[in-house]
């Protein structure tokens, strides 16, 4: 190879070197921009996600208070449900005892009605008796007026405590 031919292939590895050089920076500050700008949209969706992390720890830390107030409101739920569960036993027991006392005054009346036949009875046989007493002795019948507002008056008050 001959000097002009060295020289020549050295020209053309310099020009090719240069335009290889010039591609590279070229390309560098093509890139350059583009790198800067995923970058800078990394650091924004990095920002966004750090919000929407702290919007997601106040959802949540507003739910757990939540799901506290719930559970406490299912206590306090199931302790209305224990008093109102007594209170219905509660209301059985006064029903039963009332129909008991109903049972007990309608016995009671029926005693009471039966004595004041009874007391009629006496009343007419005694009537029959002092009649016939005074046909026998010829007395007058004052005595008996007497006894009957005192006998009213009794009756009354055995009324008046059968209906207490």
């Amino acid at each position: 190879m001959t000097a002009s031919a060295i020289g020549a292939t050295y020209r053309w590895v310099a020009i090719i070197m240069t335009v290889v050089a010039a591609l590279g920076w070229g390309v560098l500050l093509v890139m350059s921009p583009s790198a800067a700008s995923v970058q800078d949209a990394q650091r924004q969706e990095i920002d966004r996600l750090q919000l929407e992390q702290k919007r997601l720890e106040a959802v949540a830390a507003q739910q757990s208070a939540t799901a506290a107030e719930l559970s406490e409101m299912a206590a306090r739920l199931a302790a209305t449900r224990d008093d109102l569960s007594r209170a219905k036993e509660a209301y059985d027991l006064a029903q039963n005892a009332v129909i008991a006392k109903k049972a007990e005054f309608s016995s009671t009346q029926a005693s009471l009605a039966s004595a004041q036949a009874e007391l009629g009875s006496l009343e007419q046989k005694l009537s029959v008796t002092r009649e016939q007493l005074t046909e026998r002795t010829g007395t007058v019948r004052s005595a008996a007026k007497d006894n009957k507002p005192e006998r009213r008056k009794r009756v009354a008050l055995r009324r008046k405590s059968a209906a207490n």
